[in-house]
């Protein structure tokens, strides 16, 4: 190529950052991208999104295009886990370096692209504030994704880097929560023209517009009436996949509204355990080392007969390792699958009758506790009646409040990992409201019948892990901070 057609080329991807993608990176955009990638030209800008709009891809051709057609760039992004650095945005920009039709230049790894001294982009996670300390630069280019899930002190840094004339910021991510620098990016009218504006509905991706597929049709299940062909992007998200959510999770659900309507919502201020929140829990799928079954625990939340299942977590050290269901067994039949369980995933470990199992035991659950210690044989079965008086009474209506506080509390905390990604333990984990009790002023969790009512299914796996989660000699519940 020659030098002139080279400089031409250059300019034009420095200007259309569009052209750039579509042109030099051979992407195939639809309309919302391309606006965003215009906005950041000009002004900071937060993208309130649904699942599956390709938000992340868009946030790394942002960076790919600053860092990879301005010298002396500096981009900087950040996300609340590293897995969501390394495996999600990262990636993006990774294939996009490497899809290039010119060598974009510089050394590419892991969450790093390094072209010179003062000309690099570099990733990490939201858990230290001094990652933002000392960087001065022609530009500056800060992308947070997942933004929701990010900390006011990480905002402050962030705040301290944009000082200069050609800084910018690109908020974007699930809008899960309804307090912290995301939604006031959204709603406050103090920032109002801060920020270029957009939110993205499942309703608004190509795989709807390309069909006139509306919100209607898919509560009236006639979605499917109005396909007529493929997928134009097969990758975002599809009708189908949302007319999943609406039967499993229900319009009124806030992961329905955050992750299908992009829309911040409407009840997450009074959930005990926020979308945002169960969000930071890390997901680790490496085995976890154990040396004694006392670093083990399990939790029970039984059920006979009916729609509901018997909820069956297990814990090592902070990890929930496993969760199981199974419906349709009567009382000995519930103890005898517990008890083969246990054994199938302890096998390698001594002494498996000494692990401490927590059960829900209202109801069903006093007979399978009974049948677990007097027939089985272990020896730390513990009777958990979540109706009865918490530990720390004078701020919780009782145990069940207490429990699922005291989940929120060790996400806070960082001290619960995740084994798996479960679609219907995170739905189930953040349905759950409570309020105060106005004549005893202690938090109280709302109903298990009027979940099951509104989500459509009885909350066994959430249950489960709160159990698994418990420890009734002390430990971990005794360390709950109301309204921390």
């Amino acid at each position: 190529m020659k030098t002139n057609e080279a400089i031409k080329i250059f300019k034009t991807a420095q200007e259309n950052p569009v052209y750039f993608s579509q042109e030099i990176l051979g992407d195939n955009l639809w309309g919302m991208q391309k606006k965003i990638l215009k906005s950041i030209q000009g002004k900071d800008t937060t993208v309130a999104s649904c699942h599956g709009a390709g938000k992340s891809f868009t946030a790394a051709r942002i960076v790919t295009h600053q860092v990879g057609c301005f010298p002396g760039t500096i981009g900087i992004t950040t996300a609340p886990t590293g897995r969501q650095v390394r495996k999600i945005l990262w990636k993006e920009i990774r294939t996009a370096h490497k899809n290039s039709k010119f060598d974009l230049g510089g050394r590419m790894l892991v969450k790093e692209w390094q072209i010179d001294d003062d000309w690099f982009a570099f990733g990490f996670s939201t858990d230290d504030t001094d990652q933002f300390q000392g960087f001065h630069a022609k530009r500056i280019l800060v992308v947070v994704d997942e933004a929701a899930g990010v900390a006011e002190e990480i905002y402050n840094g962030i705040d301290g880097v944009l000082s200069g004339d050609n800084c910018r910021l690109l908020l974007i991510g699930n809008p899960t929560s309804l307090s912290g620098r995301f939604y006031q990016s959204h709603n406050s009218s103090e920032l109002m023209n801060e920020y270029n504006r957009f939110s993205i509905s499942a309703f608004d991706t190509p795989n709807f517009t390309e069909f006139g597929i509306t919100y209607e049709d898919i509560k009236n299940n006639t979605w499917e009436e109005k396909i007529d062909g493929e997928m134009p992007y097969p990758q975002l998200v599809t009708p189908e996949w949302v007319a999943k959510r609406y039967k499993s999770w229900g319009p009124e659900s806030p992961l329905f509204q955050a992750k299908v309507l992009g829309k911040f919502p409407e009840n997450a201020e009074d959930t005990i355990v926020p979308i945002y929140l169960w969000k930071q829990a890390k997901i680790d799928e490496k085995d976890p080392e154990v040396a004694d079954i006392s670093e083990c625990c399990v939790g029970v939340d039984p059920a006979r007969f009916g729609d509901d299942k018997t909820g069956l977590g297990f814990r090592i050290k902070d990890k929930l390792i496993t969760l199981k269901q199974k419906g349709g067994m009567d009382t000995t039949a519930v103890a005898n699958w517990i008890d083969i369980q246990i054994k199938d995933e302890f096998r390698p470990l001594d002494n498996v009758y000494s692990i401490p199992i927590n059960i829900d035991a209202i109801g069903i659950g006093a007979g399978v506790a009974d049948q677990l210690r007097n027939i089985k044989g272990y020896k730390k079965v513990y009777d958990i009646k979540s109706s009865e008086k918490a530990i720390e009474s004078e701020n919780f209506y009782n145990k069940r409040a207490e429990m699922q506080w005291s989940i929120r509390n060790l996400l806070k905390d960082n001290e619960i990992i995740l084994g798996f990604d479960d679609e219907q333990l995170e739905n189930q984990m953040t349905a759950t409201r409570y309020d105060i009790n106005n004549r005893t002023g202690r938090i109280q969790a709302e109903p298990k019948k009027k979940v099951k009512k509104r989500l459509g299914e009885s909350p066994d796996k959430a249950d489960a892990v709160c159990m698994t989660y418990y420890e009734p000699e002390g430990g971990k519940v005794a360390k709950i901070r109301v309204l921390g």
